[in-house]
């Protein structure tokens, strides 16, 4: 993948990397908060064959890419300079998102938690395995070799205030060494070690310093740094220059440490503590209906990038309890996303289309579910219908039969060991019987889901015996080739209405695509049909829901039993103006008589009135 070329065009579709404030990434997607959407060219960026989709949570430009994003976003890190990024100063963002405090949380929670994970992932999956070897009985609990998994497998989790600090200190663009000094102070042994054997109190000034363990936390480092923020900012600008070096840093730990210390961390352990108590007595009190409402929903909270705003709690849960109930629901919904993903593979008789869907639903089995989201389960819809019922039905089972996360893990089969705990017991069953029935229940839903619908198509269109071979050529001057997964209606990216080719045209003039009679011209002026003599019949539909435009958009002067040419001008389309109306502006061309029809170009690619891009068999 020449990601080079790739980001180059990108940071050019953004508007420069000036008008890029921050950027990071997850594990499908390359987050970028812009300072001025109006630079952003949305249409241009999902061009690109990388691309699954662009989205704005807020003033933040989501791009969906899939497991390469790491590989886009270390080119990107080589290709802008740190010091040219967010030079516009300020975001550009509409009142009404301005207002949307939620949007800002989840944001902030993003950046900050999200580039941690591969972190406890690692010490999650280590740790797991170690306690699953040791259950086998193939690893001995006092070995070195399992010490040695034990500190490389606590590591991360147990130090977690020191990557949440450099992370905080980041989204919140404060200094990241004094951010780690933060860390370093409740981290330090004194309080660790002092509360182990039963110290008192630090009294300092008067102000007393309680003795608590902040490893494993997650609020009170945060709270510290968002202080340190404030506190180095103020000095930073006050101080004179010629001094500031030495005392802005310095005051700052003086004051932003006792503060912390005294109050912050204490605020954010309790605040943790009863959040994590709060979570348990909802799932203790209505433990199913709650894990059924959250695996529901779960597919479509992902899809929204929200979901990064449940971390802060699965972590507290892990760290206070030993234990989490919502990191089964977020692996079960993966395999949902699978199974009705595989079910489209199996339905379908379109190579594209199977191959499409068993790629993206493989990707789904190992965590990665935004491909089967955007590539199959939205542009199908009844796929996300049968993920969403499995997925809610499988939490709600996952939660009756009791079933527990012991580590952080990605949410795939590979994070089965973490639900294996030599203390605290096993779900390994339970776990394994409630992905059976999000798999099973998906695909199943979603196999019959789709099997129906292409019963219910009205009637079926007899199907002609063609007596040479013809060549269908693209009805646009210039377009490009798009994939039927990208197309926002069911029937055509299904096929249903026979063999079908979508272009994205750069121009308003639409041509005919062969040599034959107008035999249908819809009254809306949006869609037509043109059979050949030699009996082919051709539907040209331009763009998508446009008959409820009412004609408005076209120009056109035919009707029907006139006879056209191939390459003559059918029809003008104001493109602008479905642009405007938030209209696809997508050109679908569907042979609807015959099944023996060969495609001649690959998705992407660029056509022209002369590009032949089906051709029928005999």
């Amino acid at each position: 993948m020449a990601y080079a070329q790739f980001v180059r065009e990108l940071v050019e579709y953004v508007g420069g990397e000036e008008n890029i404030l921050a950027a990071y990434y997850c594990m499908t997607r390359l987050r970028l908060t812009v300072g001025e959407k109006s630079k952003v060219n949305i249409d241009k960026i999902k061009e690109q064959k990388i691309v699954k989709q662009v989205q704005y949570k807020g003033s933040e430009l989501q791009v969906v890419i899939g497991t390469e994003v790491n590989q886009v976003y270390d080119e990107l890190m080589k290709q802008v300079d740190p010091k040219n990024l967010g030079q516009i100063g300020k975001i550009d963002v509409p009142e009404d998102e301005k207002k949307n405090v939620f949007s800002k949380v989840v944001d902030i929670l993003g950046g900050i938690f999200v580039p941690v994970l591969p972190a406890l992932i690692a010490g999650g999956m280590i740790k797991s395995i170690s306690t699953l070897l040791m259950t086998l009985g193939w690893l001995d609990g006092a070995s070195d070799i399992a010490v040695l998994l034990n500190i490389a497998g606590d590591s991360g989790f147990y130090l977690l205030p020191f990557f949440i600090a450099v992370t905080t200190a980041k989204v919140i663009k404060t200094n990241e060494s004094l951010a780690l000094m933060v860390a370093g102070s409740i981290m330090y042994p004194t309080l660790i070690n002092g509360l182990e054997s039963g110290a008192g109190a630090l009294n300092v000034f008067g102000i007393s310093i309680p003795v608590i363990a902040y490893n494993s936390s997650v609020f009170p480092i945060i709270l510290g740094v968002v202080l340190l923020k404030y506190v180095y900012g103020f000095l930073d600008k006050n101080i004179h220059r010629n001094i500031r070096m030495v005392f802005a840093p310095l005051l700052a730990i003086l004051i932003t440490v006792p503060l912390t210390l005294a109050f912050l961390a204490p605020l954010g352990h309790y605040l943790g503590s009863y959040l994590a108590q709060g979570i348990t007595w909802i799932f203790n009190t209505n433990g199913v209906i709650a894990a059924t409402v959250i695996g529901f929903f779960l597919p479509l909270i992902v899809m929204a990038g929200m979901h990064q705003s449940l971390f802060p709690l699965m972590l507290t849960n892990l760290s206070e309890l030993g234990y989490d109930v919502m990191l089964p629901i977020f692996y079960l919904q993966t395999l949902a996303m699978a199974g009705a993903t595989f079910a489209v593979f199996a339905a379908s008789k379109k190579a594209d289309k199977k191959a499409t869907a068993l790629s993206t639903g493989i990707s789904a089995v190992f965590g990665v579910t935004e491909p089967a989201l955007y590539g199959v389960a939205i542009p199908l819809k009844k796929p996300l219908i049968a993920a969403l019922i499995a997925s809610g039905v499988a939490g709600g089972l996952s939660n009756l039969l009791g079933v527990r996360a012991f580590a952080f893990g990605l949410p795939s089969f590979l994070s089965i060991p973490t639900y294996v705990n030599d203390a605290q017991g096993s779900s390994l069953v339970s776990v394994i019987i409630s992905s059976l029935v999000a798999l099973v229940l998906s695909f199943a839903l979603s196999y019959i889901f789709m099997k129906r619908e292409k019963s219910e198509v009205v009637e079926e269109t007899p199907v002609v015996v063609l007596q040479s071979s013809e060549k269908v050529y693209s009805p646009v001057n210039e377009g490009r080739i798009i994939a039927l997964t990208d197309v926002q209606d069911n029937v055509f990216a299904s096929e249903i209405m026979g063999p079908t080719v979508a272009i994205e045209p750069k121009h308003n003039e639409i041509y005919a695509p062969v040599s034959g009679e107008i035999v249908m011209l819809s009254d809306t002026k949006h869609a037509l049909g043109i059979k050949t003599q030699n009996g082919l019949e051709v539907l040209i539909h331009i763009g998508i829901d446009t008959v409820k435009l009412n004609g408005e958009p076209f120009t056109s002067t035919l009707k029907v039993g006139d006879l056209v040419e191939q390459g003559h001008l059918l029809t003008h389309v104001d493109l602008g103006y479905l642009k405007e109306h938030n209209i696809e502006d997508t050109i679908i061309l569907a042979i609807t008589n015959t099944q023996g029809v060969s495609k001649l170009v690959d998705d992407n690619r660029m056509v022209d009135t002369q590009t032949a891009i089906l051709q029928t068999t005999v």
